[in-house]
């Protein structure tokens, strides 16, 4: 493994001393350095080489220390900002910057990005940002730090800050984490970030970045074929001499605290045993073969479909569903049990992760999209950071992923392309002003005046009237059409469908006639006197079947159709109203129905009423109770007896009315 050491050390020559003792006990191979304040000439620690910025970078305040024996390539930077950087060939090759910015100087997007732009992939920029910003574990923000997380954010690169602090204010012991370590994506996962405990004779402390040496899956996969033979030969070997490597044999375990419980309880932590890639490839070859070995020969149960190829426990569940109507229709019975390991590992998958995603994070983020998602792209680029994290959470994805391979796997596009307005059809609009204007105190003549003022603001308008109707069961609906009465539709809807499903299904007709007439109209008016229908598709009640239908009929028109809905009243002798109302009544007549389902809705009013009625019959029978004389009639009276009286009242009232109290009972 090697170290690279960054370090704001306050003073080369001032700390010098320190330094040796830091690079002694380290032995790392590089060390970034910040506020050095040194000039041309200066001598090195023994066995290092100092880079100092070249070219356009102002010089004495960034620097490298190079291990000698090291292979590097010192880069020209063309940049105001003091910077110095490197390619140096490690176990990888890899640029290292070190970068100093200073509390009071101007610093910008624009001066980070030419930075940025001039170092080789991957790098590791290392240096005193003078930033703050709780992203990387300060506990306040200012207008660099946000500044910089914007940066990091819409370029990807990652912060490798584990959230301690690296500053002690000499004057006020106050603390900050404004020493920072931005990665590349390629290489973040393989580095490691710690703040060192000593000072060292500066007021900032050393931070130590472990380069991972391992072999990762990654470099597995694009081995040669000899190379997999090779590879081969070594699992067999040890497989038949049960010789296992050492570091095959030891684990990093990570304890992942359980949700919802004790985190001082020991037993409520989830252990992650991190192990070596190969040991695991060779533990996969080996299951992979006794799954073969289990399937082929039917070892195992065919009940069995947890955690197999091909089966999946919705299959039980159909099994079940199946077993119970089968049972049902025997009228037999089916004893179910169900049971759960306590302290078994959380079933938690994926796509229950991203439904939560996108119900409780995402759903945030959509609202008000309407309004600011004309915002310019650097500000809306913020959401996309709580986004792509939602996402690699839910996923389970490294932190070094790909954006839109996470998009892919999830199933779920950027908010660039969310974001944007994409519902279409024809803009609709409501009026229901007739409400306002009481029906008893209202005579014909007036309503009508109030029609002819409203159909003339609605002259340039395509007119459509709409109806229902019901006699007893009977249900029917119509659209008449005056200017064309041939196109008027009218149909019998199911018996014992209610007014109101009768009164959407006539708009329904109305819309999907209109749709034939947008090549020669674009303003239509739909006139009905129902203030239910009206209100249901003003407030967009989609828990209505038949609202969430019309909306659906009202999307499929042309962008520029233009539908008003407008309320009239009934049976004022408004002559388009008179019309599809005897073309709704005539429909009561047909002996064929429109196959349209009736919805629980409609039909819960009619439970309510056999209900009923079954319990009046059983309460007539009770001739002899006492209360029956006082109400005859279920339901009467029900919300008059003590109202407001309290509690106490109301106890008395309600014991007397029964006949049963504490004086004429006691002596039970």
């Amino acid at each position: 493994m090697d170290t690279v050491v960054q370090w704001n050390i306050r003073g080369f020559r001032s700390n010098f001393k320190e330094l040796k003792l830091l690079l002694n006990r380290s032995q790392s191979a590089v060390v970034a350095l910040q506020e050095c304040g040194l000039g041309e000439g200066q001598v090195p620690p023994r066995g290092y080489t100092l880079l100092l910025p070249r070219g356009g970078s102002p010089g004495g305040e960034a620097a490298l220390l190079i291990r000698n024996g090291t292979r590097f390539s010192e880069i020209d930077l063309k940049t105001g900002l003091h910077a110095a950087a490197a390619t140096i060939s490690l176990e990888k090759t890899l640029t290292v910057c070190s970068l100093y910015l200073p509390p009071n100087s101007p610093v910008s997007k624009l001066s980070l990005a030419e930075l940025f732009e001039q170092l080789p992939k991957p790098f590791l920029v290392l240096g005193d940002f003078n930033a703050h910003s709780p992203a990387w574990g300060d506990s306040r923000r200012d207008g660099r730090g946000k500044m910089l997380e914007e940066f990091i954010a819409e370029n990807d690169f990652i912060i490798l800050n584990s959230g301690e602090q690296t500053f002690v204010h000499s004057a006020y012991h106050s603390t900050s984490a404004i020493d920072l370590a931005v990665a590349s994506p390629s290489i973040a996962a393989e580095c490691s970030w710690a703040a060192h405990s000593d000072l060292c004779g500066s007021d900032h402390l050393p931070i130590f970045l472990t380069l991972s040496s391992n072999f990762s899956s990654n470099f597995l996969r694009p081995l040669p074929e000899s190379c997999l033979h090779t590879l081969l030969k070594l699992f067999n070997n040890i497989w038949t001499t049960g010789d296992i490597p050492p570091s095959w044999r030891e684990a990093s375990v990570v304890p992942i605290p359980k949700p919802g419980k004790d985190p001082s309880d020991p037993s409520n932590y989830r252990l992650i045993a991190l192990m070596s890639c190969l040991c695991k490839t060779l533990e996969r070859m080996v299951n992979d073969r006794l799954v073969h070995v289990l399937e082929s020969r039917n070892l195992l149960s065919n009940v069995q479909f947890g955690c197999r190829k091909d089966h999946s426990t919705l299959d039980h569940l159909v099994r079940l569903e199946t077993f119970t109507k089968k049972a049902f229709a025997r009228k037999k019975q089916v004893l179910a049990v169900f049971f759960d390991l306590e302290k078994a590992y959380d079933t938690t998958w994926r796509a229950n992760l991203l439904k939560l995603y996108r119900t409780l994070v995402r759903s945030k983020l959509d609202y008000g999209s309407v309004i600011y998602g004309s915002a310019k792209n650097h500000v809306l680029r913020a959401l996309d950071t709580i986004h792509h994290q939602g996402l690699r959470i839910a996923l389970g994805a490294f932190r070094t992923s790909p954006i839109k391979s996470l998009y892919a796997e999830a199933g779920e596009p950027s908010l660039e392309h969310r974001l944007p307005p994409t519902l279409g059809g024809a803009q609709h609009y409501c009026d229901i002003s007739l409400t306002k204007q009481n029906k008893e105190n209202t005579s014909e003549v007036a309503y009508q005046k109030e029609f002819f003022r409203i159909k003339e603001k609605f002259s340039n308008h395509y007119a459509v009237f709409t109806d229902g109707s019901k006699l007893e069961e009977k249900v029917a609906a119509a659209a008449y059409f005056p200017e064309h009465p041939d196109r008027s539709k009218a149909t019998r809807l199911r018996d014992g469908a209610s007014v109101f499903s009768a009164e959407l299904e006539g708009i329904a007709l109305a819309l999907t006639e209109i749709k034939k007439l947008t090549k020669y109209h674009q303003n239509f008016v739909i006139y009905s006197d129902s203030l239910s229908a009206l209100q249901a598709i003003q407030s967009k009640n989609f828990k209505v079947i038949d609202i969430r239908c019309l909306y659906n009929l009202i999307r499929k028109f042309p962008p520029y159709v233009h539908i008003s809905f407008v309320l009239i009243p009934a049976h004022v002798g408004i002559w388009g109203n008179e019309n599809v109302d005897k073309l709704a009544k005539a429909a009561l007549n047909r002996t064929s129905t429109s196959g349209k389902l009736i919805y629980y809705s409609d039909l819960k009013p009619k439970i309510n009423t056999y209900i009923k009625s079954v319990w009046q019959r059983d309460w007539d029978a009770e001739g002899a109770n006492k209360l029956h004389e006082v109400l005859p009639n279920l339901g009467e009276d029900l919300h008059r007896r003590g109202e407001g009286a309290g509690r106490k009242l109301e106890t008395a009232i309600c014991r007397l009315r029964v006949g049963h109290t504490w004086l004429t009972q006691s002596y039970l």
